[in-house]
């Protein structure tokens, strides 16, 4: 779909968007005005019937515990679910070619989703957004990216501002210093 003119347009670059929730993610391509959805996929939790987990501890005749795991096996699903993001990005890093890299994604699973780039693509992650935006529309992405460089912008004068200011007061102290001798 086309992006509006208020957004930032990635013309001539081709940007991959990694969306990613608990166990969803949505991946969006956009490249000179237009925003595409590549892949998009979720990964579920494993269901297990009333007793299948069922487990007993026992030693020297006695039965010291026992009980049922209801508890759903989520470090199996995060692990398929990288998995199969790893494969997704994969496929479409072939296809496309990447120059930037943005990634929507909750914090405690941050870090594994850069872990699952290739290492040639990690240099190209310009922006790491934290939070589950899997439900968000990629006008809301697209508006995030360009708060973010606005605030960028805002800041970047006031540091060259600082520098002169700082250059000045060098130069002031090496004067005075000169003065002295």
């Amino acid at each position: 779909m086309k992006i509006s003119r208020a957004f930032p347009q990635f013309k001539g670059k081709t940007a991959l968007f990694i969306v990613t929730g608990v166990h969803s993610a949505v991946l969006y391509g956009v490249r000179n005005g237009e925003i595409r959805k590549l892949g998009e996929f979720q990964v579920l939790y494993p269901t297990y019937s009333d007793r299948e987990s069922f487990f007993e501890s026992a030693g020297m005749g006695h039965i010291y515990g026992s009980g049922a795991v209801y508890e759903r096996a989520k470090d199996e699903t995060r692990k398929r679910f990288l998995r199969e993001l790893k494969k997704n990005e994969r496929f479409i890093i072939s296809k496309e070619h990447v120059t930037h890299i943005y990634i929507f994604a909750p914090i405690y699973i941050a870090r594994n989703v850069v872990g699952t780039l290739p290492n040639d693509m990690r240099s190209k992650v310009r922006r790491i957004f934290l939070g589950n935006y899997t439900h968000e529309h990629p006008f809301g992405l697209l508006g995030r990216i360009r708060q973010q460089k606005d605030a960028e912008e805002k800041i970047l004068p006031v540091q060259e501002q600082a520098r002169k200011i700082l250059k000045i007061t060098k130069d002031i102290t090496k004067r005075k210093k000169a003065n002295h001798s």
